[in-house]
């Protein structure tokens, strides 16, 4: 008969190999023969949430701890996966009592910066990031990390510094190009054929095109790399002098850098931002009929590929208040599939005009924007290109959100209707979630200003 150990790690090698169901098998045969083993039940709790059962597997983890207050790696699982089930209090919990073992653990200092931040905490995130940073400098994530603090302090000369550590991340460092080229520093020393290329979303993309006119008015000519689909909408700026898609074979150049690491190159800050308003304005179609009267765009998810989409996105049902309260208008949909299935299902198409078949392109959805008299959106691409067309949108983030969208801080006012701005598009209001569950709050606040519109 096999032994305990021989069963664990019989379980413990399918989980390496990320055969999770086989290491359930395995660590629930052990929790037969010994019910009250708190490795089984840890490493159960583990395989449970890798297989996406977070909410069983945490309770396994948490009966690993009661069975056994003296393995800090119990901690650090339970801090871990409570972080990503966006349970934050708890994930801070849980680091700071395996910080309690070895108070200089330089992952966990990190890790706890990392719960800290997306808890809504950005100035004790930076205190243990930097504590992290102190004790190892070459620690990526909690550069990252930190940066990412920052950043959503809106302490850019700073935060950008740091950002560009992301490079050296496990996150986005598969994702670097060009960077066996000569990085660009400012000036036209190393030449003046400059390779910017766009990285991360699309609304990336959007929103830090404001300093392609910065690059150019340095004396530089700008050869701008981007996604195929984005390309119609820099065909005609006047500040790119050639355009190419992504992976295509480009022109000589004599130096690069990723659009994103601009800012920090131009030593860039909140109060001077680019970008003289619209900044993107491409040679719009008109051939979207749309309807008549006050007409309020709507947006409600995300790609399902984004990490955070499930903090990010909310559902349609969730808008019924908006579409039932805005008796004067007209509601057009540029929520792209798979999501735009949602007004059949809810029985809205003689509600909301959905746009999904026709908008081809990004240029599509920027001649529709140019129509509306207002964007309603979440935290998506779309919401950048309205606000870098300088439209009126109204954008819902989570409690923890990007921190393109910052904070509230003192120059960020926080308007007496429940919303603040955002320094980078003056035509945005951001409606700002407490919590991910709480979306009914800030609808019925949306509500009672849509009316006043």
């Amino acid at each position: 008969m096999a032994t305990i150990d021989t069963i664990l790690n019989e379980g413990i090698r399918h989980l390496d190999g990320q055969d999770f169901q086989q290491a359930i098998a395995s660590f629930n045969k052990a929790l037969d023969s010994q019910p009250e083993h708190p490795d089984a039940n840890h490493l159960l709790g583990c395989a449970a949430c890798k297989l996406g059962k977070p909410e069983i597997g945490i309770k396994f983890i948490l009966r690993a701890i009661e069975l056994n207050a003296s393995i800090p790696a119990f901690y650090e699982s339970a801090g871990h996966y409570f972080h990503k089930m966006h349970r934050f209090q708890e994930a801070v919990t849980h680091f700071r009592k395996a910080l309690k073992f070895d108070p200089n653990n330089n992952a966990n200092l990190a890790s706890l910066g990392s719960c800290l931040l997306d808890g809504g905490n950005w100035k004790q995130a930076s205190e243990y990031f930097q504590k992290s940073i102190d004790i190892n400098p070459s620690n990526a994530s909690a550069h990252y990390g930190l940066g990412f603090a920052l950043l959503c302090a809106g302490d850019f000369q700073r935060g950008f510094e740091e950002y560009e550590w992301r490079w050296k991340t496990d996150k986005y460092g598969q994702f670097q190009r060009h960077a066996e080229f000569l990085f660009w520093d400012g000036t036209t020393q190393g030449g003046k054929r400059i390779l910017i290329h766009t990285e991360q979303g699309y609304g990336d993309t959007f929103l830090f095109s404001r300093y392609l006119k910065e690059v150019k008015a340095k004396g530089m000519h700008v050869i701008l790399e981007t996604r195929k689909e984005l390309m119609p909408l820099f065909q005609d700026d006047v500040s790119v002098d050639e355009l190419f898609p992504m992976d295509a074979p480009l022109p000589a150049f004599d130096c690069q850098c990723s659009l994103l690491s601009i800012p920090r190159v131009l030593n860039s800050t909140i109060d001077e931002l680019p970008g003289t308003m619209p900044y993107i304005a491409p040679r719009l179609k008109s051939n979207i009929e749309l309807p008549v009267g006050k007409k309020i765009g709507l947006v409600w998810a995300g790609s399902v590929n984004n990490q955070n989409d499930t903090v990010r996105s909310v559902s349609l049902d969730h808008y019924l208040p908006l579409i039932d309260c805005g008796t004067d208008c007209s509601f057009i949909s540029l929520q792209k599939s798979p999501k735009s299935k949602d007004i059949k299902e809810l029985n809205l198409s003689s509600r909301v005009l959905d746009l999904d078949d026709q908008l081809n392109d990004f240029l599509d959805t920027a001649s529709v924007i140019n129509e509306l008299d207002l964007l309603i959106t979440v935290d998506t691409g779309v919401a950048h290109l309205a606000g870098a067309m300088n439209k009126p949108v109204w954008v819902i983030v989570p409690p923890d959100p990007d921190w393109r969208w910052l904070i509230k801080k003192n120059h960020l006012p926080l308007m007496m209707q429940g919303w603040d701005t955002s320094p980078w598009y003056p035509g945005s209001r951001i409606y700002r979630r407490s919590a991910i569950q709480e979306i009914d709050g800030i609808i019925a606040l949306m509500c009672e200003d849509l009316i006043r519109l």
